[in-house]
């Protein structure tokens, strides 16, 4: 070392090596020199301390290990040279730089990256530990995964839905607060969603009670499954070009959603539908048990009109009115080639199905192609076809089916007047009885006639068997069948074509400038034109001027649509000064009378005012008129007394300047209206009863009553065919009254049985043109006849479906679809029946049940305009009635004939009491009006539509139906509702019924019992149970049967488990690897386990904190004792030996 600087200092000394100007070398140096000595610069001898020398002593020894040297092993004997260090300092990683490893790290108790919480959901950061395990945010793997989990498997297993529709995605982030979502997207991808879908997704909550507890699936689009939640939202606004974030909102909550969830993070979901894009409304979906196609998707819930095709599982169509079961195969039209092969059921033979092509023609007819000729069926037989004509001696085709012999002569019916209780009757004879006719099945003596002898029982579309047969209510083989009933009048009409029955049409009138309908008004002053709608079902008017037909106002007869006879019929228009047609004119100046002739078979008008239905269009002198408004109602607008306008498919008229006075309650979110397609969301529907009768009235324009046409029909006995008939149809041989041997009947419907055509004769039997065949009965079956509400206003059903029945003499029942079924409602149970479902003809009808109604009525009817009319001439009819609205179920108790040593009759929380009262000697049915749990009715009805005390239980009566196993029954002992099946006999010392069934929850009740087979209690694996787990503790709740691997279990002890019986198998075997015992057993409240249950005299040491399982089962039993840490009692558990 050189200079003065290179020095090795210790505490306050200094050891040099000398310097040029005085000091020695290296080697000269004799001493330490202490700077707290004075010493001459050029000293030669230096003090030397004993410390210091021996400090210069152990440096002197130690050994200097360069950066060439790699065979000296470092030790506290040797120091490093700087670049040595240098070198050494290179091998190590940095903490405070970025740096690199040349070779393999090994981190043996794991890493972590950034600041780590664990957690699937909820977690941050990133974590690897000894043993590979690892908890990351996010994963990119460029080539292969290689996981045994996916590379070892061929058996691909999915427990969900499947989708393939038009939009969807995967939610990146969500910002619940301002319903806003971020899908998950790659560089340059754009997001599969647009404004309107209808989204769903399916996804598993770490908060246990937001999952579902069931699978479920109501074939409408609501889907669960247990321990998963389903969310529903609809995409309102894009935010961005890519399609990446967008806004939502979410389904509103119903009785088929109960629950709203929002979309997360991490969530697949799929857009199924479209409120407004018609692009965007296909989609299909496959289950474990179908596969469903869709078209017309524009609302939340699946409809029978967006069910395109379905595969495998048909039988969730019911719910959509469709008769179907089992596996099969649901489309609307098949287009195919090549061939149909149909199998026995036995799968022993195939045969192709032949394609029919009607009665034979000349021309090239194919393989296998059917056709008819001389009576007889042939078949195409020839593998290239054949022009030739189907003879026996042609070969190139086959007779499968011969014709037949001529058929005899059928024995046809013969009318023989009243029903005599001791007259023999034969097959086909016609009898009067209660106003309807009926035809003998066959012979039979003292049987009376009835409209309903019965029929097959059903429940929810299907039919109840015992045994493997049919369930039946009544006479399945009762020798009479209705063939007619007498109608009542019909009700009476406003102005317009005369309808049939009295059904209620309406003629709307309008004026304008031209035949186009422009500058349209309700008054004809200074209008040239008037138009006219005829045969309207509804009184308020159309504002769309295409509704009407144009003429000029001084002019010939308006021409209608052609009639049934090809005819052209004319509507004469004139204008008179009052109702009777004085000073008729042409012109309407001056005038406040309207005169109206339909259905006129020549264009020149009549001058006879009588011709005329008469109807007035000026209001009276002094009346204030109304101020038609033509725009939408808006409840920003300002509207003034009297202004007129249309509102949900009616018109209401204002009572009260108002702004914001909505004539119903309307649907409202942050203050705000909710709206949909540019109409206002009603919270409900418009009637006298909804409506803001305080500012709003509904507009019902005045009515002109019309003559009603009636049914006329007269009889013939001639062998041959007779004239029609003329007048009064008693003439010619015919007579309006039914005679015995009667073969030609002839109908018309008329203002009187003078006016009007007769029909052409058709032969009259059992059924028109088929003498002596057996009749056919039509009837109608409800799987329901009450409905029940429960506090929160969920309806038990939401919906049901009544089904129409036919039955051909003795013959099989079936489904009929060729008569129109109609569905009304009633918000008093007995009166005001508006219209609930169009008339429809079909073999069945969906009936959907609202709020706020007490009856709904079902009629099968032959025609559709006495459908749309809701007149009398129905076939049949049921009804369906709102037992209890507003309350908790209360099961049905039928008490049978009103005894007044019974009363007094319930409404209670168990029961709610119906008897049946005679009026008129005739049974009424009848249940306690009033809920009232301390205080019954002990007096009997006083009047056939309820009083006080008593309400109508169901306008129609007992049918079939009532005894069947259905909601609301009541049934030899047995109580059945709300899927609660009870025993009415209760025990009298806890009020408790002695046996109960509970179809939702699977509970079990009752009194004693037997078993003569065996008891079975399955093991369920504590991960599969219902055991709450926290903390690694699994608190028991319903499963009590539990198999454990070494886990800790916590007994219940809530009051409701007294009595109960727990098993715990430990299912370690051996051999052992540890002493301790696997399975730990403790109590929820920390009560001590009892483990001597068989001792005299119990011990301290007995009762333990926790009983530990190994490789065994042990038991314990609940029962209800006194607390060892708290006053009063509580559940203790016993350990069973």
């Amino acid at each position: 070392m050189e200079g003065a600087a290179n020095a090795i200092r210790g505490n306050n000394t200094i050891i040099s090596s000398g310097t040029n100007s005085g000091v020695t070398n290296h080697s000269e140096l004799s001493g330490i020199i202490s700077t707290s000595d004075e010493y001459s610069e050029f000293a030669r001898d230096i003090h030397l301390t004993a410390t210091d020398a021996d400090a210069l002593k152990k440096l002197s020894t130690l050994e200097i290990i360069e950066s060439t040297n790699t065979e000296t092993v470092p030790s506290d004997k040797n120091l490093y040279t700087a670049l040595r260090a240098k070198n050494e300092d290179e091998k190590r990683l940095r903490k405070d730089i970025e740096d690199f490893a040349l070779e393999l790290i090994n981190f043996l108790k794991g890493t972590k990256f950034g600041e780590f919480i664990p957690g699937i959901l909820t977690g941050k950061g990133g974590m690897i530990d000894a043993f590979g395990n690892g908890e990351l945010e996010s994963l990119i793997i460029r080539r292969f995964l290689e996981v045994p989990e996916i590379r070892f498997n061929r058996a691909e297993v999915f427990t969900g839905i499947k989708w393939n529709a038009p939009g969807g995605g995967i939610i990146e982030s969500v910002d619940v607060k301002n319903r806003i979502a971020k899908l998950k997207l790659e560089n340059g991808e754009v997001g599969a969603v647009s404004v309107g879908d209808i989204c769903m997704g399916i996804f598993h909550s770490l908060i246990a009670s937001e999952n579902a507890t069931e699978d479920k699936d109501d074939s409408k689009g609501v889907f669960t499954f247990a321990g998963f939640f389903t969310a529903y939202f609809t995409v309102t606004e894009i935010l961005d070009k890519g399609n990446k974030t967008f806004r939502y909102q979410l389904r509103p909550s119903s009785a088929s959603y109960p629950h709203e969830f929002h979309p997360v993070e991490a969530m697949h979901f799929v857009a199924y539908g479209n409120f407004t894009n018609k692009d965007r409304q296909t989609s299909n979906y496959s289950t474990r048990t179908y596969t469903r196609y869709l078209y017309h998707v524009d609302g939340w819930e699946f409809e029978k009109r967006q069910i395109a095709a379905q595969f495998g599982d048909l039988t969730n169509l019911s719910i959509h009115g469709y008769n179907m079961t089992g596996y099969s195969i649901f489309l609307n039209n098949i287009y195919m080639t090549g061939t149909i092969n149909q199998m026995s059921a036995d799968g022993t033979s195939v045969e192709r199905v032949p394609f029919f092509k009607g009665n034979w023609v000349k021309g090239k007819y194919a393989y296998y192609d059917n056709v008819t000729h001389n009576g007889s069926s042939w078949l195409c037989v020839n593998p290239d076809g054949t022009t030739s004509e189907p003879t026996d001696a042609n070969p190139d085709w086959f007779k499968r089916v011969s014709k037949g012999e001529d058929g005899k002569d059928g024995t046809s019916a013969e009318a023989v007047g009243e029903w005599d209780r001791a007259r023999e009757y034969e097959k086909s004879n016609i009898v009067r009885s209660d106003g309807a006719s009926y035809i003998a099945n066959r012979g039979n003596i003292g049987v009376k006639p009835v409209k309903n002898p019965g029929g097959y029982l059903t429940s929810g579309g299907k039919y109840l068997t015992t045994g493997g047969k049919r369930l039946y209510t009544g006479d399945p083989n009762h020798p009479w069948q209705l063939i007619s009933e007498d109608g009542e009048p019909g009700a009476q009409g406003v102005p317009g074509e005369k309808g049939d029955d009295g059904i209620q049409y309406y003629t709307w009138l309008k004026f304008a400038d031209d035949d186009k309908g422009n500058g349209m008004s309700e008054l004809p002053a200074g209008k040239k034109y008037i138009g006219l709608a005829i045969n309207k079902l509804s009184p308020i008017e159309s504002s769309d001027p295409t509704e009407y037909t144009w003429a000029l106002i001084v002019g010939e007869g308006i021409p209608g649509k052609p009639g049934d006879d090809g005819k052209t019929y004319y509507t004469w228009i004139r204008y008179a000064d009052d109702d009777q047609g004085n000073g008729m004119s042409n012109s309407p100046d001056g005038k406040a009378y309207i005169g109206l002739a339909y259905n006129k078979e020549t264009i020149k008008e009549s001058d006879n005012p009588a011709d005329y239905i008469w109807s007035k269009v000026k209001g009276d002198p002094g009346e204030a008129g109304l101020n038609y408004i033509t725009e939408p109602y808006s409840p920003y607008r300002e509207y003034q007394q009297r202004d007129l306008l249309s509102f949900a498919g009616g018109k209401i008229f204002c009572k009260k300047k108002n702004t914001g006075q909505t004539p119903v309650p309307f649907l409202t979110t942050g203050g705000k209206y909710l709206k949909t397609g540019g109409s206002y969301l009603l919270c409900k529907p418009l009637t006298p009863q909804t409506i803001n009768s305080e500012y709003w009235d509904i507009f019902i324009p005045p009515t002109v009553v019309e003559p009603i046409k009636q049914e006329f029909t007269t009889y013939h006995t001639s062998v041959t065919k007779p004239p029609r008939p003329i007048l009064t149809g008693n003439s010619l041989g015919w007579s309006q009254t039914i005679m015995t041997g009667a073969r030609w009947k002839s109908t018309k419907k008329a203002v009187s049985d003078a006016t009007g055509s007769w029909s052409d004769p058709v032969q009259y039997s059992a059924e028109d043109g088929k003498p002596g065949t057996d009749a056919t009965a039509y009837w109608l079956v409800s799987p329901i006849t009450n409905i029940t509400f429960n506090t929160v206003g969920t309806p038990t059903p939401s919906a049901f479906t009544v089904l129409a029945k036919q039955q051909t003499g003795t013959g099989s029942v079936q489904a009929s679809d060729k008569f129109y079924l109609a569905a009304r409602k009633s918000i008093t149970g007995t009166s005001a029946w508006e219209q609930h479902v169009a008339p429809v003809k079909a073999s069945s009808v969906n009936v959907t049940v609202i709020a706020g109604i007490k009856a709904y009525a079902i009629r099968l009817y032959q025609n559709q305009a006495d459908a749309k009319a809701w007149n009398s001439n129905y076939m049949d009819e049921v009804g369906v009635s709102v037992i209890k609205d507003g309350q908790t179920g209360a099961m049905p108790r039928n008490c049978g004939y009103y005894d007044q040593s019974k009363a007094p009759f319930f409404w209670n929380e168990q029961y709610r009491d119906i008897v049946l009262h005679p009026f008129g000697n005739i049974y009424y049915i009848f249940q306690v009006r009033n809920y009232s749990p301390g205080q019954g009715v002990s007096v009997p009805p006083t009047s056939q539509n309820g009083d006080a005390n008593w309400e109508p239980a169901n306008k129609l009566g007992f049918v079939a139906m009532d005894t069947a196993l259905i909601d609301g029954a009541d049934i030899a002992g047995f109580l059945f509702k709300n899927k609660l099946m009870q025993s009415r006999d209760v025990d009298p010392k806890t009020g408790k019924p002695y046996l109960i069934m509970n179809g939702r929850t699977g509970e079990f009740y009752a009194y004693k019992g037997e078993f003569y087979g065996y008891l079975k209690l399955p093991f369920i694996d504590i991960e599969q149970s219902d055991a709450v787990q926290t903390n690694g503790k699994y608190l028991l709740k319903n499963n009590l049967n539990i198999k454990s691997y070494g886990n800790n279990i916590i007994l219940p002890t809530d009051k409701s488990y007294e009595g109960s019986i727990v098993s715990i198998c430990d299912n370690q075997w051996p051999p052992y690897t540890k002493s301790t015992y696997s399975t730990i057993v403790t109590t929820q409240n920390g009560e001590k386990i009892n483990t001597e249950s068989s001792s005299d005299i119990p011990r301290e040491e007995f009762f333990k904190d926790s009983v530990g399982v190994c490789g065994g089962i042990v038991r314990f039993s609940a029962v209800l004792g006194y607390s060892l840490k708290a006053s009063g009692s509580c559940i203790r558990w016993i350990l069973l030996k």
